[in-house]
């Protein structure tokens, strides 16, 4: 039997259909879902990862960027035509 040199386990499991792009900023993580929009995870207890919300975007959702209380989402809305949607996160308990 091989040896897990690493000592690597799976902890929790967030499973959604076809995540194109995956950025984590202080313990949220924001899945791109290509044609799905993005979902808001919180992922600061591994054991216990949390949906916080769904958002449904227009187009093919491709890649994020993280900067203080915005991320800036790229996306494709038609064959030709490709944009850059800022959003401000305001996360509350």
């Amino acid at each position: 039997m091989a040896q897990d040199r690493f000592n690597v386990s799976l902890l929790d499991r967030y499973t959604a259909a076809t995540i194109r792009t995956v950025r984590v900023e202080s313990g949220i993580a924001y899945v791109m879902r290509e044609l799905n929009g993005l979902d808001i995870l919180d992922v600061s207890n591994p054991i216990d990862i949390q949906l916080l919300r769904h958002m449904a975007l227009a187009g093919f959702t491709n890649d994020a960027v993280v900067s203080g209380d915005r991320l800036y989402l790229t996306s494709v809305t038609t064959a030709s035509r490709s944009m850059i949607e800022p959003i401000r996160i305001v996360l509350s308990c």
